[in-house]
């Protein structure tokens, strides 16, 4: 997908895009540094740590079959 996460600063919780591959989906689709992730397929991540998304989607998604883990629909707030 192109980008890669990290978690929110101590005053707000969240997921939020690290960094992005240039060239990617992520950066084609117009998402940027600092954007808050805020669903993945239709899953909250509100109060979710970045371990847990680590271990949940980047785990889960290496034991799915391509045709699956091609499609991830992201959620993305635009944080100002």
């Amino acid at each position: 997908m192109g980008f890669s996460i990290c978690s929110g600063p101590p005053h707000q919780s969240g997921i939020f895009i690290q960094s992005l591959r240039q060239g990617g989906l992520a950066e084609e689709a117009g998402l940027e540094i600092g954007d808050q992730i805020v669903k993945v397929n239709d899953v909250s991540l509100d109060h979710v740590t970045h371990s847990e998304v680590i271990t949940s989607y980047v785990t889960g998604l290496s034991n799915t079959p391509p045709s699956v883990s091609e499609c991830v629909c992201v959620c993305v707030c635009v944080c100002v």
